[in-house]
């Protein structure tokens, strides 16, 4: 419980700097090469991309796994600080905000062009030809979605098993960032992997849809609002799991979201969630990133009592006398 409120905490104050020995960017690096190895020894199928999708993650979970231990093995205040690390590693909280952060500040000074460009750092859809509304809704979804992907799903998978899963849930998230997609390069090599992502963050996306309910109760009170377009719009469906944050974001802010997006110039029809209540507006983007980080700090309390809960099972489990 103390690695991830400390990870938590250093996440909140000092952000993700970026350096080359970072664990998510060298988990990049390796599904690059990964990719071409499998590509030019298996061919670029499906099988291929079902044997890239097993083995990062599997290689990810393993090294940290005896990396920790290792450093068990010399001191155990050294594998509670590289587990701090770690999980500090997989999580996004102040970036998430700073990004959104800009994105608003442009649109405010009437940028629209720079806030595109921004955007297309964080979304995968098109964004040169947007207008003010696309680019808001374009932000807000990103937020929500990436509620999930950058803060959820890490923790809950740090509070199951430590820095072992929260990284190779970053693997599994790289992966689906990298060949997840749905161009004709990788519509059959990366279709494994973005399947892996949609079952590792089923579980950790239906939670979104209480977490953020919760968190839209003490930042604006429709936390009931949350809830019910959550689950109408979201939560109620199979998939994709993107819809259950998305949905519980429209709810909390009182908007509409989804629609038509274009992605490598082809377009796309998304479901609507919410109501069309009002027009997006830009304070929208700004209310987006508080609600991030409201419902943050309600994923930190829940992920806490989950490892808690862990705990307290592998106690009784091994040793059932210590209870």
């Amino acid at each position: 419980m103390l690695e991830i409120l400390v990870a938590f905490g250093l996440d909140l104050a000092f952000g993700d700097p970026v350096y080359p020995w970072h664990p998510v960017r060298l988990i990049g690096q390796l599904i690059q090469k990964m990719e071409t190895w499998f590509r030019t020894h298996v061919g670029g199928g499906r099988f291929a991309g079902l044997l890239l999708a097993l083995f990062v993650p599997s290689l990810v979970f393993l090294s940290i796994w005896f990396i920790c231990e290792l450093a068990g093995q010399i001191h155990p205040l050294l594998k509670t600080l590289l587990t701090i690390y770690f999980i500090y590693s997989a999580l996004a909280i102040k970036d998430l905000e700073s990004e959104a952060r800009k994105i608003y500040t442009l649109l405010v000074k009437g940028k629209l062009e720079k806030a595109r460009e921004h955007l297309a750092r964080i979304v995968g859809r098109d964004t040169k030809n947007l207008n003010e509304t696309e680019v808001i809704r374009g932000a807000v979804e990103s937020v929500a979605e990436s509620f999930v992907d950058g803060i959820l799903s890490p923790l809950f998978f740090a509070a199951i098993g430590g820095a072992p899963f929260a990284m190779a849930y970053k693997a599994i998230n790289t992966l689906d960032s990298m060949v997840g997609k749905k161009t004709p390069a990788y519509r059959d090599f990366g279709s494994m992997s973005a399947k892996l992502d949609e079952i590792a963050n089923w579980i950790p996306a239906r939670i979104s849809w209480l977490l953020i309910g919760i968190g839209a109760f003490f930042l604006n009170g429709r936390n009931m609002e949350a809830w019910r377009i959550g689950f109408e719009d979201g939560a109620s469906r199979a998939f994709p799991n993107s819809l259950v944050p998305e949905a519980s974001f429209a709810g909390a802010l009182g908007v509409q979201l989804g629609g038509t997006n274009s992605y490598e110039g082809q377009k796309v029809d998304t479901p609507k969630m919410g109501y069309a209540m009002r027009s997006l507006e830009v304070e929208d983007v700004r209310r987006a990133y508080r609600l991030m980080r409201s419902s943050a700090w309600t994923t930190l309390i829940f992920s806490l009592i989950l490892s808690y809960v862990v705990w307290l099972f592998t106690i009784k489990i091994v040793d059932p006398i210590a209870l």
